[in-house]
């Protein structure tokens, strides 16, 4: 899988982050598809065009009724804005996701939005969740080793 390096600036900070290629889904347990982004609810949920609820696996991003809650959502705007095509790899580990939404690793335009968020410091990972995610032991999320 081929991997490089992007960064973009908005205003005086300059975010980077990953792109991937390809999408390579383990399809064990969980679904794998691409679909749209119909809206991003919050900076840690999507709703695909079908309507299903997303979150980002092992991602947490402060409350939109928090000071910074805003930001995470208006970053994933920005990378991945509504009707952007986004494929998605529901994590095998976390087949039953909080309020019917499924766990996934989403990618956006080749960004690996998970990761994306991490770096760009809309997001920190969600160590708790490491033992249960199959998304643990990719390089992004090394902090769960």
């Amino acid at each position: 899988m081929l991997v490089s390096l992007i960064a973009i600036s908005f205003g005086y900070m300059i975010y980077s982050y990953a792109v991937v290629d390809s999408l390579d889904c383990s399809e064990e347990k969980g679904k794998c598809y691409s679909t749209t982004v119909a809206e991003v609810v919050n900076g840690n949920a999507i709703l695909d065009a079908d309507g299903q609820l997303i979150e980002f696996s092992l991602v947490s991003v402060s409350e939109l009724h928090e000071s910074d809650g805003d930001e995470s959502r208006e970053y994933v705007e920005s990378v991945c804005p509504v009707g952007s095509s986004i494929l998605v790899d529901e994590d095998d580990l976390q087949l039953n996701g909080n309020y019917d939404a499924m766990m996934a690793k989403i990618t956006c335009k080749g960004v690996n939005l998970n990761q994306s968020l991490i770096t760009s410091n809309h997001g920190i990972l969600d160590e708790i969740s490491c033992r249960y995610s199959e998304f643990s032991v990719e390089s992004w999320a090394s902090d769960c080793n």
